[in-house]
């Protein structure tokens, strides 16, 4: 296995590569700040020769795991002391909001699953480029 610096030159160097083909803005410090890419890579041990759905993949794990979360706020297990009570801090109006997010996050998960399966390379800036 590659030492850390070494690994994360390569990853560095090749999305460079991966944003110049696909041709998006956000830097990867950016990207970093919001979704750990560089510790999923470092965790993994590995640059995927398919960056972009490397960097996808960690993307859709971080909005699932945001959905998750963001489900248990709304249906709350009643044997979850914690969970529940957290649930009711919310009235009506801000679990729509909740719930509208949610179906957000699931339409970008929906997009990244299309992209996966999806033969055309340049679909692999749809959810990279995502705001």
């Amino acid at each position: 296995m590659k030492n850390k610096d070494e690994l994360l030159k390569e990853f560095e160097r090749k999305f460079e590569i991966m944003k110049r083909e696909l041709g998006f803005k956000t830097s990867l410090n950016e990207l970093d700040s919001f979704f750990l890419v560089k510790d999923h890579v470092l965790h993994e041990g590995f640059v995927s020769e398919a960056l972009s759905r490397q960097v996808c993949s960690r993307i859709t794990e971080t909005y699932m795991h945001w959905n998750s979360y963001l489900h248990s706020l709304i249906f709350p297990n009643p044997n979850n002391m914690i969970n529940f009570s957290e649930s009711q801090m919310f009235n009506e109006e801000e679990h729509k909001k909740i719930m509208k997010f949610m179906s957000e996050i699931m339409a970008l998960v929906s997009v990244s699953n299309f992209i996966g399966i999806s033969e055309d390379s340049f679909s692999g800036k749809i959810l990279l480029s995502l705001k």
